[in-house]
C-alpha cells in the first residue's frame, strides 16, 4: 500500500499544483523585491557617483584657492625683483650686474634664471653669462596693463630641452622655474595658471597643464556660473573642476579633472553605495542616504547652527601685569553641536570662510557680544572687548557700519570694541588697509592676532593701520626653554617698539613668562595663568572674584614685584 501511494501520479501532480499556486500568489512580492533591490542599487550608485563628483569639486576648489594665493605671491615677488633689477645703475651685463642678478635668483624660490636685454635682444643671463651674440626675442604672448611682458611656453636659452614662462619688465627678464608652477594634487588633478586682462578680458595660459578647451572659453564658462572669486562645477561635458581668481590681480588658477578619472579614483565608494542601495531598497536607501548626507555635511550643519543661533561666545580676560587689573577680553566663538561634539574654532571658521558665509558667523558674534557685554562695558568704560574678523569681513565695506551699530546698541563708545585680524587675513589688499584706517578713525583699536606666524616683517607692518600686536602662544611657550624660536621674541618686541605698537602676549601659563615680558616693558597679556575663555555669566563672576582677590595686600605686593 505504501509503495502504491508513493507511486501515485496524483500525489505528484497535487504537489506541483501547490508550488505553482504559491508562486502565483507571491509573484508580486518577488517582483517588488527584485525591482526594489535593482532600483535601490541604481539609486545607490547614482548617489555614490554624485558624492564622488561633489567631493572632487570641493577638493579641487580647496587646492585651486591655495594655488592661486601661492601664485600671486610668487608673481608679486618676481615683479619686485624685476623692478629692483631695472633700478640698478650698474652697467648692463657687467660683472657687478651679473652678480646682482645671480643674487636675485639665489634668493628667489621661483626664479630659475634672469637676463638682461638691449633693445629687446637678450645679451646675457645669470646661467650662461655674457652671450657671444645677442638673441632676438619673439613677440610677447601678452602685455599686462602694468607693462609686464609675458612669454609663455618658450624655449629657454639655458636649455633646449625645457620650455617655460618668462616675465620681462624694462631691461630685465626672469625665467620662472616650471617645477614650482606645475601644480597637481594627490589624486592627479592638474592645475593651470592663466592671466586674465582686466580691460579686454583676454586670457592666456601662463603655465601648468594644457586645457581641453581654449583658456578663454574655459574662463568664460566658469564665469557664466558665478562672478565671485571662486567657482566650482561642471564646465563642459565630461569635466568638473574649479577656478579661483586672485581678488587684486590678473592671476587665475584652474583645476580640471575628467569624470572618468574621478569614478576610477572613488570606485570603491561608488560600489559600496551600489551594494547598500540594493540591500536596503529604493525607498529606504533614498531617505536614509540623503538624510545622512545632509546631517554629515559639516558646512550645512554649521549654516543651520548659525541660522538657529546655536553657537555661543566665550570671553578670555586680558590683564595688566603691573596692577593685575582686567583691561578687557577677547571674544571667542564656540560651537557645540546637537550631538555634543565641540568643534575646533579654527576648523569651523575656515569652513565658513571657504563656503562664503563667514559674514553671517561674524554677525552672530557681534550680536552676542552686544547682548552679553553691553551692561558690563557701560559699567566699566576703561574695559574693551576685541572681536576677530576674517578677510571677507574686511573687504565687504560693512565692517565699520557693523561696529558702529554695535556701539550704539550697547550704548558705549567705539573704543570699547576692538578689531583683531590675522596676518593672513590682512594680506596685502588695499581695501583691508582702507577699512582698518576707517575703523581707527571711528575710534576702534586694531590688533594683529597670532603675530609671528605669518608675514612678520617691518615693511608689511609699516603699511598697515595697526595699534598693537598679539604675540602668538607658540612664541610664549618658548620663553625660558632655550629654543631657537625663543630668539625671535626679542626681535618682535624690537619691531613693535620701532613702530610704536602695543603688545599683548597670548598663551601665558606661568609666572616666569609674565616676569620675562614685564622685564621688557610689556604690560598686557592673556592666558590660562589668569583664566581660560568662559561664557559671559562666568566671566562676570570670575571678574568679581579676581578683583576682590587682587585687592588684597599680598596680591598687590606680588603685582608690584612683577612690574619692577
Amino acid at each position: 500500500m505504501a509503495a502504491n501511494a508513493s507511486n501515485d501520479p496524483n500525489i505528484a501532480r497535487r504537489a506541483l499544483d501547490r508550488s505553482v499556486g504559491q508562486l502565483r500568489r507571491n509573484w508580486r512580492g518577488i517582483l517588488a523585491f527584485v525591482l526594489c533591490t535593482a532600483g535601490g542599487a541604481i539609486l545607490g550608485r547614482s548617489i555614490g557617483f554624485a558624492l564622488a563628483i561633489e567631493n572632487a569639486e570641493d577638493r579641487i576648489l580647496g587646492y585651486t584657492i591655495a594655488y592661486a594665493s601661492h601664485t600671486e605671491q610668487q608673481y608679486a615677488e618676481v615683479r619686485r625683483l624685476l623692478i629692483e633689477a631695472n633700478s640698478d645703475a650698474r652697467g648692463r651685463c657687467s660683472d657687478e650686474d651679473l652678480l646682482a642678478l645671480r643674487r636675485f635668483v639665489f634668493e628667489s624660490p621661483v626664479v630659475a634664471d634672469m637676463g638682461r636685454l638691449d633693445n629687446h635682444r637678450l645679451i646675457c643671463t645669470t646661467g650662461i653669462g655674457r652671450l657671444d651674440a645677442p638673441i632676438d626675442e619673439v613677440e610677447p604672448t601678452y602685455v599686462s596693463p602694468t607693462g609686464m611682458r609675458w612669454f609663455t611656453d618658450v624655449d629657454l636659452a639655458i636649455s633646449d630641452r625645457v620650455r617655460g614662462l618668462i616675465l620681462e619688465l624694462g631691461t630685465a627678464n626672469a625665467v620662472l622655474d616650471p617645477r614650482v608652477l606645475n601644480y597637481s594634487d594627490a589624486e592627479g588633478t592638474q592645475y593651470t595658471i592663466v592671466a586674465v586682462d582686466p580691460n579686454d578680458q583676454a586670457v592666456i595660459r601662463a603655465s601648468g597643464a594644457e586645457l581641453p578647451l581654449d583658456p578663454a572659453e574655459v574662463v568664460a564658462r566658469f564665469r557664466a556660473n558665478s562672478v565671485s572669486g571662486a567657482v566650482e562645477g561642471e564646465v563642459f561635458p565630461g569635466y568638473v573642476g574649479a577656478m579661483h581668481c586672485h581678488i587684486s590681480s590678473i592671476i587665475c588658477v584652474i583645476g580640471l579633472r575628467s569624470v572618468d578619472d574621478i569614478v576610477a579614483w572613488d570606485g570603491g565608494m561608488i560600489d559600496v553605495f551600489t551594494v547598500t542601495g540594493g540591500v536596503v531598497g529604493a525607498g529606504i536607501s533614498l531617505s536614509t542616504l540623503l538624510a545622512l548626507r545632509r546631517d554629515r555635511a559639516l558646512p550645512n550643519r554649521l549654516r543651520r547652527a548659525i541660522k538657529h543661533d546655536r553657537l555661543h561666545v566665550e570671553y578670555q580676560p586680558q590683564v595688566n601685569f603691573r596692577d593685575r587689573r582686567v583691561i578687557g577680553a577677547e571674544a571667542l566663538v564656540r560651537w557645540v553641536d546637537s550631538d555634543g561634539v565641540r568643534h575646533r574654532p579654527d576648523e569651523f571658521i575656515a569652513i565658513a570662510e571657504r563656503h562664503g558665509f563667514i559674514s553671517s558667523l561674524t554677525d552672530l558674534v557681534i550680536r552676542h557680544v552686544v547682548e552679553d557685554m553691553a551692561e558690563l562695558l557701560a559699567e566699566r568704560p576703561d574695559m574693551s572687548v576685541s572681536i576677530n574678523f576674517a578677510a571677507a569681513d574686511l573687504t565687504d565695506g560693512r565692517l565699520v557700519d557693523r561696529l558702529q551699530r554695535a556701539s550704539a546698541l550697547a550704548g558705549v563708545p567705539a573704543r570699547q570694541f576692538g578689531i583683531e585680524l590675522t596676518e593672513r587675513a590682512a594680506g596685502n589688499d588695499p581695501r583691508v588697509r582702507a577699512t582698518l584706517a576707517a575703523a581707527q578713525e571711528a575710534g576702534h583699536k586694531v590688533a594683529i592676532d597670532d603675530f609671528g606666524v605669518g608675514y612678520s616683517n617691518l615693511g608689511y607692518l609699516q603699511t598697515m593701520p595697526v595699534d598693537y600686536l598679539k604675540i602668538d602662544k607658540s612664541f610664549t611657550d618658548t620663553v625660558g626653554t632655550g629654543s631657537v624660536r625663543a630668539s625671535i621674541v626679542p626681535q618682535i618686541l624690537d619691531m613693535a617698539g620701532t613702530l610704536d605698537l602695543g603688545i599683548v602676549v597670548e598663551g601665558l601659563e606661568t609666572e616666569p613668562q609674565v616676569a620675562y615680558f614685564a622685564e621688557r616693558g610689556i604690560r598686557f597679556g592673556q592666558g590660562w595663568l589668569f583664566a581660560p575663555a568662559m561664557p559671559a555669566a562666568a566671566f562676570r563672576t570670575w571678574l568679581d572674584t579676581w578683583e576682590h582677590k587682587e585687592q588684597t595686600p599680598a596680591a598687590m605686593n606680588a603685582a608690584g614685584a612683577a612690574s619692577d
